[in-house]
């Protein structure tokens, strides 16, 4: 068994500014302290810690980042279309993390507190969205059609690998009733950790989500829309746990449905593996005081 007391306190600071009215730079600093103090056990004293006064710990690391939004707009208006609209939001962070190894021990021991592994990250980000607006009648009206994500770092402390994995993400509710949800992770790295081009990362995972909603409420306006919401699950117990918790709420007489289809490929050094999920949530209100769910 493990006797131990510990307080662990966390503090940030950062401070945005805009140069040019356009670029937002944030430069920070995180901290930790922690402070420690053990009972005595035959483990205790196999690792040779004490006990009769109290230990702490305290680790840092450095940061600034920065981001602009850009926009670009066309206005075909054919089609009932009045325009298109591309945002982009590029953003680069640096994070510098010094090697701690004070009081490391006690850390290792209680598992609290920071560990504080050197480090030189640099990690940077791409948003696209794309939008639309449409003329209905008399009025206009936007919608986002699906945005379009990449992500990725580099490790200049990396003693091998520094190039992280480069993840990617489309994303649409622009259907009624319908979230589209595709991702992947790229590695720009064989198995055997020779480099791979740039231009020619090898995929190590992908995923479609494909979320349904609908139903029936008594009393519900024609032209109501439901809140729709992007799926991100990235396991098959997280899915599943999502499915279970996100089930929708309504008031009134009638019946709702969600149903979640999932495909998955993984490519190892061993080969690659395909996976489907399928959940299905419903939800009955026959009367006002009475709900049924099901999942």
């Amino acid at each position: 068994w493990k006797e131990h007391q510990t307080v662990h306190t966390t503090s940030s600071l950062s401070s945005p500014q805009k140069l040019l009215g356009v670029l937002t730079v944030s430069p920070g600093i995180n901290m930790t302290h922690t402070t420690y103090h053990v009972e005595w056990n035959p483990k205790v004293d196999s690792l040779g810690l004490e006990t009769d006064r109290l230990f702490t710990r305290k680790t840092y690391n450095l940061n600034v980042s920065t981001n602009t939004t850009l926009y670009g707009t066309v206005r075909p208006n054919m089609l009932g279309i009045a325009g298109l609209r591309h945002v982009v939001t590029p953003s680069v962070s640096y994070r510098f993390t010094p090697e701690i190894e004070e009081n490391e021990e006690y850390r290792s021991y209680t598992g609290v507190g920071a560990s504080s592994r050197r480090s030189k990250s640099l990690s940077y980000s791409l948003g696209n969205l794309f939008q639309t607006k449409y003329i209905s009648g008399d009025n206009e009206k936007k919608i986002d059609l699906f945005t379009m994500n990449f992500s990725g770092s580099y490790n200049f402390a990396a003693e091998e690998k520094k190039i992280g994995d480069l993840a990617s993400s489309i994303r649409t509710a622009a259907i009624p009733h319908v979230n589209l949800d595709y991702n992947a992770s790229y590695s720009f790295y064989n198995f055997d950790d020779s480099r791979r081009p740039l231009t020619n990362p090898r995929l190590k995972s992908a995923s479609i989500n494909t979320t349904i909603r609908g139903g029936y409420r008594a009393g519900k306006q024609e032209g109501d829309q439901d809140s729709i919401s992007y799926s991100e699950e990235s396991s098959r117990e997280s899915f599943l746990r999502k499915g279970r918790s996100e089930r929708t709420e309504f008031s009134g007489v009638g019946v709702e449905f969600t149903l979640k289809h999932r495909y998955q490929i993984t490519k190892g050094i061993s080969g690659t593996t395909k996976t489907q999920w399928l959940n299905l949530g419903l939800q009955m209100q026959p009367t006002s005081g009475w709900k049924i769910s099901y999942n």
